[in-house]
């Protein structure tokens, strides 16, 4: 038996001792993993967003109330309400999936590379002695510099995703079955921002999670942490669908100014997608925000 099978089976048993123990065993050792993480990072997006963090230095945290998967919804209100979420792709090669359902509208989308180092970071910052952050009331940066106000940390981690199927849970490519206990593991808050349903697997999604001290008062919409000096280590590729001319500008800007490096798309002129036409009554739909 060579090494990488021997480490694939200890992973295993250590998943599976885990997910049979509590949901918080199993919240301690994605926390865990997630720290010997290697390499990058991905997130799809667009190019307003990347204007955004650039013209204001901040990268913006959506409060858990927003999240896609409605097996999410089910934990517990409070917690939802002042905990935020960070989302990042660890599959290294780009999905037209992904594309179609975050890179949107085409002609804007792009897919910006992370460090793992420059994680590592944003948790400093936030661990921060004083653990202050800007708080915004506003679901885009167009006018976030109209409306911050400071916040107080309680905690942040970087974690795994594990996807939950009927009876499993599935977590890289190893899965345990037959679990008494998991939808009390869903329904409760200890794997709050760490568990999906499986429809989600193909994302191979990591967070950064930040939770905010209780607080009387209406948790806002979006947190932000200062990424002004991180800049430089991103890598941004420009969608298969990217119009560089409306934004060859500011490209140039950010390339001179921050040495940030654009790439294209490999899967540039391989692909097509449709335009979307705005829908009517349209409260939660994604390409249509």
């Amino acid at each position: 038996m060579d090494s990488q099978e021997q480490r694939s089976k200890q992973l295993k048993r250590l998943f599976r001792e885990a997910a049979f123990a509590s949901g918080s065993a199993l919240s301690a050792f994605l926390k865990e993993f997630a720290k010997s993480h290697s390499g990058c990072y991905f997130q799809y997006t667009t190019i307003s967003a990347l204007k955004g963090m650039y013209e204001n230095g901040c990268l913006l945290l959506t409060r858990a109330t927003e999240l896609n998967d409605v097996d999410e919804m089910k934990i517990q209100p409070a917690e939802k309400k002042r905990s935020y979420v960070a989302s990042f792709s660890a599959l290294r090669s780009e999905s037209i999936a992904m594309w179609t359902l975050y890179g949107t509208p085409a002609k804007e989308g792009i897919r910006i590379r992370f460090p793992k180092k420059t994680i590592d970071k944003l948790l400093s910052v936030v661990r921060g002695e004083d653990k202050k952050l800007f708080a915004y009331g506003v679901r885009s940066l167009k006018r976030i510099g109209t409306c911050k106000k400071a916040v107080q940390v309680e905690e942040a981690y970087f974690t795994d995703v594990v996807y939950r199927g009927k009876n499993a849970l599935t977590w890289r490519d190893l899965c345990v079955a037959g679990l008494p206990q998991l939808g009390q593991m869903i329904e409760g808050d200890s794997l709050l921002g760490q568990i999906k349903d499986d429809f989600w697997r193909y994302e191979n999604e990591v967070r950064l999670i930040v939770k905010l001290k209780s607080d009387a008062k209406n948790y806002p919409p979006k947190i932000a942490i200062p990424v002004k000096r991180l800049l430089k280590d991103m890598t941004v590729v420009l969608g298969p669908c990217f119009a560089e001319g409306d934004e060859s500008e500011f490209i140039k800007e950010v390339e001179e100014k921050e040495k940030v490096k654009f790439t294209k798309s490999v899967c540039t002129r391989k692909v097509r997608f449709p335009k979307h036409r705005p829908c009517k009554g349209c409260k939660h739909c994604i390409v249509h925000k």
